[in-house]
């Protein structure tokens, strides 16, 4: 087993995930992994090389995988910012579009393509520690995860705090299409053959929709230092 401790922190779309990872990672001075930007870093080379998305072709799904194979990412964490690099590039901006992220999704239910990202998503575990973002960081990329939580949210909630998101970032969107939106989302990550997402048995649950993100951070960390047997210092 590796010795190097892990945090695994999966969910739904907009539950909250990011946000309390990179808490959660500053608290801890730990490193920190975001797994959706492997899928995106890889929608955004097909994107600028032209490349088609084929459904139900096996022909496409090999040649995704086999750019997958051979992506170049890094992350560099700055405070809040996780800045994500690709061929030494920053790629932060471009990977965090709407049209990016429906197919990052899509892209996400090839089995082929998620083995050949398992093992760069497990480089990223070093001392003295990795927060692990996603849907199977604890069921898959991480098993051994010292600590595995789960959130999730209301749909509608979760639209609101989307919509919030893109608004941030320029773009403007209609509630329902932001709700039609994640309940495909939704579909694909908990129907796909392969990872689905779902709660290990050993996770601790959190539902998001009704609690702040400090409430959440403050059960998550004291949950965590229990685990690790520290003593937990709440940030004023």
């Amino acid at each position: 087993m590796n010795k190097i401790p892990v945090i695994a922190i999966d969910g739904s779309s907009s539950s909250g995930k990011s946000t309390l990872s990179k808490y959660i990672s500053n608290y801890l001075k730990w490193h920190l992994l975001d797994s959706g930007i492997f899928y995106r870093s890889l929608a955004l080379v097909l994107l600028e090389n032209q490349i088609k998305y084929e459904p139900n072709s096996y022909e496409y799904e090999k040649k995704i995988a086999s750019i997958a194979l051979n992506l170049n990412i890094t992350c560099i964490k700055k405070y809040d910012i996780l800045i994500t690099m690709l061929n030494n590039k920053n790629i932060t901006n471009d990977i965090n579009t709407p049209n990016i992220s429906e197919l990052a999704s899509i892209l996400a239910t090839y089995p082929q393509v998620r083995y050949n990202l398992l093992k760069k998503q497990r480089n990223f575990r070093q001392y003295p520690g990795l927060i692990a973002n996603g849907r199977d960081m604890g069921s898959v990329v991480f098993p051994d995860a010292k600590v595995k939580i789960f959130l999730d949210a209301n749909i509608k909630i979760r639209a609101k705090r989307r919509i919030l998101q893109l608004k941030k970032k320029g773009f403007f969107i209609r509630n329902q299409d932001i709700i039609k939106e994640i309940k495909k989302r939704d579909n694909r990550d908990t129907e796909r053959l392969i990872s689905p997402l779902k709660p290990t048995k050993n996770a601790l649950i959190i539902d998001s929709s009704n609690i702040s993100i400090e409430q959440i951070i403050d059960t998550t960390l004291q949950y965590i230092c229990h685990r690790f047997n520290i003593k937990y210092k709440k940030n004023k």
